[in-house]
Order: C-alpha cells, then sequence, then structure tokens
C-alpha cells in the first residue's frame, strides 16, 4: 500500500469510527424502503473498514442486512460476496459454526452465475476462512483450487495470492506439528522464492495502477 492509500485509508477510519452508527441506520432505512441495490453496495464497500478497525458488530449486522436485501432482489452474485464477507467476520470471531453457515451457500450461490472471478473469489475466502480458523489443511485444498480457477483465465495476482496464502498455510500446519526444520526447507526452497517474487510483482502492479 503507497502513501497515499494509507492516507485514505486513516481518514475513512477517522470518518466510519465517528458515523457508523448513522450508516448503520441509513442501511436499515433503505432496506425498509426496499432500495435493494443501495443496501448491498454499502456493506461492500465498508466491510474492509470493519475488518481494518475490528467494528464486528457493524460488520455483521450490515452484512447481514445485505444478505437479505440480495435475496429478495434474486441477486445470486451479490449474495456470494456478502455471504463470504460476513463469513470473515465470524471467522475474526473464532465462531467456527457460523462461519461454515456462510461458506457453504455463498459457494452454492455463486454456482452457474458465470463469473468465474467471482467463483474463485469465494473459495479463496473460505480458504482464508479456514486459516484463520487454524484448519490449513482444508484452507490449502481452497488456495489450490482457487489458484487453478484463476490461472484458468490467466489473472496473475489472484494466482500469486493463492501461492502467498498456500505458504502461509504450510508454515501454520508446521507451526502445529512442530516441524523447525520443514518451516526452514520450505523458506529456502525455489518454490517459496518464487512465489514472493510473484506477490511482490503482483503487488507492485497493482501499486502503479
Amino acid at each position: 500500500m503507497n502513501q497515499r492509500s494509507r492516507r485514505l485509508e486513516t481518514r475513512l477510519g477517522g470518518w466510519f469510527a465517528s458515523e457508523r452508527v448513522n450508516v448503520l441506520a441509513a442501511l436499515r432505512v433503505a432496506f425498509n424502503r426496499e432500495w435493494h441495490d443501495r443496501v448491498f453496495r454499502l456493506p461492500e464497500a465498508l466491510w474492509p473498514l470493519c475488518a481494518s478497525h475490528k467494528y464486528f458488530a457493524e460488520w455483521v449486522e450490515s452484512q447481514q442486512i445485505a444478505i437479505d436485501a440480495t435475496i429478495r432482489s434474486g441477486g445470486r452474485p451479490g449474495e456470494a460476496r456478502v455471504r463470504s464477507q460476513l463469513a470473515r467476520a465470524y471467522a475474526e470471531l473464532g465462531d467456527i459454526a457460523r462461519t461454515d453457515e456462510q461458506t457453504r451457500p455463498a459457494v452454492a450461490a455463486v454456482h452457474g452465475c458465470g463469473d468465474a472471478r467471482l467463483h474463485a473469489s469465494v473459495v479463496e475466502f473460505g480458504g482464508l476462512c479456514d486459516l484463520r480458523l487454524a484448519r490449513p489443511e482444508l484452507a490449502l485444498v481452497a488456495f489450490r483450487q482457487a489458484h487453478a480457477q484463476f490461472e484458468a483465465f490467466g489473472h496473475t495476482r489472484g494466482m500469486a495470492l493463492q501461492q502467498y496464502y498456500s505458504g502461509c498455510a504450510f508454515v501454520d500446519r508446521s507451526n502445529r506439528r512442530g516441524n523447525h526444520r520443514a518451516r526452514q526447507r520450505l523458506r529456502r526452497s525455489s518454490t517459496y522464492r518464487a512465489t514472493k517474487s510473484a506477490w511482490d510483482a503482483s503487488s507492485s502492479a497493482v501499486e502503479r495502477r
């Protein structure tokens, strides 16, 4: 993240900290008036702020409202996105049951929508939830699947991210097994170096855009 992006995030974080009660009130009004498209867009824009500042109550409520709005409007791609975002909130809170209650229907919602990138993203979100919940084996399965999906349509950054996340899952698994030598071998391996190079290159490309 460059300096300009950091300043913008700081400003947005300060605004949301003081206005989040009003934002949620506006979201409820929009839902009651059946402005479903607006209800969906607002939580999708705000969830990164909720995540970075740990506003879990606002994160959960806004996504729940958005899910209801997408169900009423029949927006299956939107439902997949907001369910994935809600699953991330529950994973951060360590709630395994509620995380799984969102990841399963998120995958179901994205099937048949014809959006390969969204499908890969939903699978990736599921893997990140598994990683957060100390389930590295399940996370690895998800990251491999997402990598194959991103590779199918040449999404280089998506592929690099899956390699990076897979590395995190391998390290986590080794930590839980107490396998220090395996961690050292991983860090010395050509796969690790190539993954780090791909990640750095993709991050730099994003910063230049």
